[in-house]
């Protein structure tokens, strides 16, 4: 709709804040804010509609860019915080005893239940000797896919077969350590018939749920469990605890008015629980903009990644040397997947700025460098 050839009336963008609005693909944008620009350009309404909007439209909202239209009407939902106990031997902590029986009971009843598990595959592998994970060369952690019976790294996707012995100290004792959806859907399987469960693999860009997939509809589940919302709140994100409330407000969406949403976690202390047991956004992001403003974070500056490619090797450090002349926060060389044989050199550079900067400096330094030869893909506002 934003790209029609011919001026909309109105456009209207629902769950606004979804990651499947954003294109990572060259040329990379956020459909949300091309539909804001377009309006502003040509001066017709936009409305961005969500329960749960992204903290950068509450806080356009907050300095009055935006204009605030609250509509919620909220259902009853009980939302219970469960602590994941250290496992005893042989067992699996995040599958304890008690959620094991919970879920039987609501599938003896006929009632459905939808378990989210943010973490693909089925383990990862450690070895007891040396006390080591299995890591690929750039540092990520190898994932071992128990159907396709091989080991996938989550950071290049370099796949290897699985080894026999430890690679760093040959040990034997090797063990699946943590779990992925499909070591989780294995217990399940063991504990409920094949014909009450059925796996949904959910891209993790979307972050939303279908309204229906295969014929199933996504919604009327009395129960919803996150299996370990810690997966969500360790990845290296300063917008890890809004991921994870949007992620339980999407499945407050999918549950029954009187339903149960049912999260576990290691450390129910953390702040970000308060908030979710009443889903209370506004507290959350009230509270959060708090914390990204006394560290500089979005919507309080701006991110920038600079992706480089070229035939020739590139000189990172004579690089970094041209934008530190720049008003930056920050600049970070970021950790690329490897080089394919026969394919071009490729860098990339997280810069942050202060709001409101003005990037004349940035495009000139950009339109240099592609002289030089070296190709220059520009992602702004995607983290």
């Amino acid at each position: 709709v934003v790209f029609l050839p011919f001026r909309p009336s109105i456009i209207i963008v629902f769950d606004e804040g979804s990651y499947s609005y954003r294109q990572e693909e060259t040329p990379s944008f956020n459909a949300r804010d091309v539909a804001v620009m377009r309006a502003y350009l040509e001066g017709f309404p936009v409305f961005l509609v969500s329960e749960h909007p992204s903290l950068e439209s509450f806080y356009n909202a907050r300095i009055n860019k935006y204009k605030l239209i609250d509509l919620r009407d909220s259902k009853r939902i009980t939302v219970r915080i469960n602590r994941i106990r250290r496992p005893s031997q042989g067992t699996l902590n995040i599958l304890p005893e008690g959620l094991l029986k919970k879920i039987e009971g609501y599938v003896k009843r006929n009632e459905r239940v939808f378990i989210e598990m943010p973490r693909t595959g089925y383990s990862t592998i450690y070895c007891r000797d040396c006390g080591r994970v299995y890591r690929c060369e750039c540092e990520g952690v190898f994932v071992y896919y128990k159907k396709e019976n091989l080991l996938r790294c989550r950071l290049c996707e370099k796949e290897i077969s699985p080894p026999d012995t430890c690679p760093y100290c040959r040990g034997l004792a090797l063990e699946f350590r943590s779990a992925g959806i499909e070591r989780v859907g294995e217990i399940l399987k063991e504990r409920l018939s094949e014909s009450s469960l059925r796996l949904i693999t959910l891209s993790s860009s979307a972050r939303g749920l279908p309204e229906e997939e295969e014929g199933l509809p996504m919604a009327g589940f009395s129960l919803a469990v996150m299996i370990d919302a810690d997966i969500i709140l360790n990845m290296p994100d300063y917008k890890a605890s809004e991921r994870l409330l949007h992620e339980v407000y999407y499945l407050n969406e999918i549950v029954r008015p009187g339903g149960e949403i049912l999260i576990q976690t290691r450390m129910p202390e953390y702040e970000i629980f308060k908030y979710l047991r009443t889903l209370d956004y506004t507290g959350f992001a009230l509270q959060e903009l708090k914390t990204r403003g006394e560290h500089s974070l979005p919507p309080y500056s701006r991110f920038i990644v600079l992706r480089l490619f070229s035939k020739k090797e590139i000189d990172t450090e004579q690089i970094q040397r041209r934008l530190r002349v720049l008003p930056l926060i920050s600049l970070r060389n970021l950790v690329l997947k490897r080089r394919k044989r026969g394919g071009p050199f490729q860098s990339a550079f997280l810069l942050r700025f202060p709001r409101g900067t003005d990037l004349q400096a940035l495009q000139e330094i950009l339109l240099l460098l592609r002289r030089e030869g070296i190709e220059v893909r520009v992602e702004a506002d995607l983290l």
